[in-house]
């Protein structure tokens, strides 16, 4: 992640999806999540058909994530 990037930045998708949410969708859950996470993304972000990073993840069964989304978004 590049310094001071905003983790919360839309991209250019039709659904606005931010970055953790599009990594949830993509199944890229290993490379950036912790960064992400760490510096302040939207835990609670909602994609276009209402489901969060966490939902995603539950979804894909990323059992890894969903431990780390769930105790982050306790956390916060």
């Amino acid at each position: 992640m590049q310094k001071r990037a905003n983790p919360n930045a839309e991209d250019a998708e039709p659904n606005k999806a931010r970055a953790l949410l599009n990594m949830m969708i993509s199944g890229n859950v290993q490379a950036e999540w912790k960064p992400l996470i760490a510096a302040g993304a939207d835990l609670q972000a909602k994609n276009k058909q209402g489901q969060m990073a966490l939902d995603i993840s539950r979804s894909n069964n990323h059992d890894k994530m969903v431990s780390l989304l769930s105790g982050s978004i306790a956390a916060r």
